[in-house]
């Protein structure tokens, strides 16, 4: 009998001994299985997806060799890259007319440990010269890499024109604006290593000051704002592009790298 209990018991079973009236053991086996069909699956998300149905996705994608971040947007790797558009007045709450006096599109790219952002933009008058930074033009890119968090200050990088560095949270982004101030180029470093298909919570703004007037152009659209704090779009991290486009990217990097 004891060789028994031993087999149930590593088979992924409870045995519970009970006494009988005349005195012989009874032993019920319980599955743990049964009982606990949670263990070793425990998740840190919500109970549903919030965002499961999330309208603004980004596949961002790999590159062999990762673009020069100096404000000249001719590497190959922003060639391939898909393009998104800040299409939303989060001032007005409505769409933005590219009609209006701004126009932006963002391309993103990763290798490594590093995402790498590019911003260009139409802009009919870019505030530049306060030295207050909050009354410049600015970009503002919001990233989390555990996905879904809430818009808040934590994840949030804010650089203002002609500056390098945000003023809020300085560590982890490096940026060069072009010269002629229609180009923002930017890389960040990741909290970890992702891996391919990976997700994170991401958004770019454009806040863009006309004197007393201040409007804020953004890729996601209040469809995301849950329980009335806005959630971010999702960057999904995808893999690299044909072997022809890799080679280029190589060559064109090594010559870059000589001036």
């Amino acid at each position: 009998m004891r060789d028994i209990v031993v087999y149930y018991l590593q088979m992924g079973y409870e045995v519970i001994e009970l006494k009988s009236v005349a005195g012989g053991s009874i032993f019920i086996l319980i599955s743990l299985l049964i009982l606990f069909p949670v263990w070793g699956f425990a998740r840190s998300y919500p109970s549903y997806d919030e965002k499961a149905s999330n309208p603004f996705i980004y596949r961002a994608r790999m590159v062999d060799i990762a673009p020069v971040v100096d404000g000249v947007l001719d590497d190959p790797a922003w060639k391939e890259a898909e393009e998104g558009i800040l299409g939303w007045n989060a001032t007005e709450d409505k769409p933005w007319k590219e009609s209006q006096d701004f126009k932006g599109k963002f391309k993103a790219v990763w290798k490594g440990g590093m995402l790498y952002i590019a911003l260009t933009f139409e802009d009919d008058r870019v505030e530049i010269a306060s030295v207050d930074l909050s009354k410049r033009d600015s970009v503002e890119i919001y990233i989390d890499m555990d996905r879904y968090a809430r818009k808040s200050h934590a994840n949030r990088y804010t650089v203002p024109f002609g500056e390098s560095k945000p003023f809020d949270n300085i560590d982890r982004l490096y940026s060069v604006w072009s010269n002629d101030g229609t180009a923002f180029e930017a890389s960040f470093t990741l909290d970890r290593l992702p891996t391919l298909g990976a997700v994170v919570g991401f958004d770019i703004c454009y806040n863009d000051v006309d004197g007393d007037n201040r409007k804020q152009i953004r890729w996601t659209d209040d469809r995301l704002n849950y329980s009335q704090k806005p959630m971010l779009g999702d960057l999904v991290f995808e893999g690299m592009s044909s072997r022809i486009n890799r080679k280029i990217s190589t060559t064109w990097g090594r010559i870059k790298s000589l001036y």
